[in-house]
């Protein structure tokens, strides 16, 4: 090899290493308040989106969850704006808009064994105005599902799903009459029931995502044991690939207790050192590709022994297996393309 081409050689590979370390960006992993902040403002966003994709009606504009009558062009440019003492009118802005609910429709026979529900609309809310005075939160419009599917992009309507999935698990399933009293029966009655989002489901999706929970415990103590192959971290102190039922075998830190003797005689008794595995707690790092917005890998850093210092990454493809953890996954990816595109 010339000197020319070996030169052109060592600066591609030096090219090709510089941006590839430039393709990837570390990121603290987000608080509870952080998450919080996400969703209010994700959905926040994605109501003025549906609201101005109504107005240029590339969304249907529904006027009940029956989708059988349609809002004209007309009357859904004035639906919420409100009349003055002289006259003039105060258009309506999707600031004002209070959230979003969801349509959720049963599809079997409840006397079956297996009962099964869907989404079948959603719509936006609003305070209407009489006299000055606000009245309760009440749907302004109404989208399809299908239609929502096939006109919003791939990451929108999945976190659309997703809220409705885990808004329909909770008490915020509530029904048409408040007084009513027997709810199951009146939503069987009616074969559908409303599910709403608020502040306070932001809240638990939060706290549920800032624990890393399915990322961490449940991985590392229920599903890696006896299954190596599948549930490897990157050991970042000797450089080595390490099953994770391994992790407390290979790091640890020595502990003298003592250990009494004499049942009569607390003071009796002798020391004794065992060895405190780690255990992978919360992780520190999030690594994301820059040009893929996946996540590449976390990073978690450890003490142990004698206050040393060890780092692990663990890498995305852990999370493949179950889908608790994929779901979680999608919403730490989606956090970062929302703060990426603020």
């Amino acid at each position: 090899m010339t000197k020319t081409k070996a030169f052109i050689a060592l600066f591609t590979i030096g090219c090709c290493i510089l941006l590839s370390a430039k393709a990837q960006t570390a990121f603290k992993y987000p608080s509870r308040l952080q998450f919080e902040t996400y969703f209010k403002s994700r959905s926040a966003g994605l109501q003025k989106k549906l609201y101005e994709m109504a107005l240029k009606r590339e969304l249907t504009p529904y006027r009940t969850d029956s989708l059988a009558s349609v809002y004209s062009k007309e009357e859904f440019a004035e639906r919420g704006s409100n009349t003055l003492i002289d006259g003039s009118k105060l258009v309506f802005s999707p600031n004002d808009l209070k959230g979003i609910w969801f349509l959720k429709t049963y599809n079997k026979n409840f006397n079956t064994e297996q009962q099964n529900t869907e989404m079948k609309a959603l719509c936006l809310v609003f305070q209407p105005k009489f006299g000055g005075a606000l009245a309760n939160p009440y749907p302004m419009v109404w989208f399809s599902r299908d239609e929502l599917k096939s006109k919003l992009n791939a990451s929108d309507f999945r976190y659309l799903l997703l809220l409705y999935n885990f808004a329909s698990e909770g008490e915020r399933n509530w029904i048409y009459q408040h007084d009513f009293e027997n709810a199951y029966f009146l939503n069987l009655f009616y074969g559908k029931s409303i599910v709403k989002t608020d502040s306070v489901l932001y809240k638990e999706i939060s706290m549920m995502l800032s624990s890393n929970y399915c990322f961490i415990s449940d991985i590392s103590q229920d599903f890696s044991a006896g299954k190596p192959d599948q549930y490897f971290v990157m050991d970042m102190n000797n450089k080595r690939r390490l099953p994770m039922e391994d992790i407390g075998k290979t790091y640890y830190t020595p502990v003298t207790v003592f250990l009494n003797t004499d049942a009569k005689d607390p003071r009796i008794g002798k020391d004794t050192v065992y060895n405190d595995p780690v255990r992978i707690g919360n992780v520190n790092t999030a690594v994301m590709n820059d040009s893929t917005g996946l996540l590449m890998h976390f990073e978690y850093s450890f003490i142990y022994g004698q206050n040393r210092l060890g780092n692990f990454q663990i890498p995305r493809s852990i999370f493949t297996h179950f889908e608790a953890a994929e779901i979680s996954l999608w919403y730490i990816e989606d956090f970062f393309r929302w703060g990426t595109k603020k």
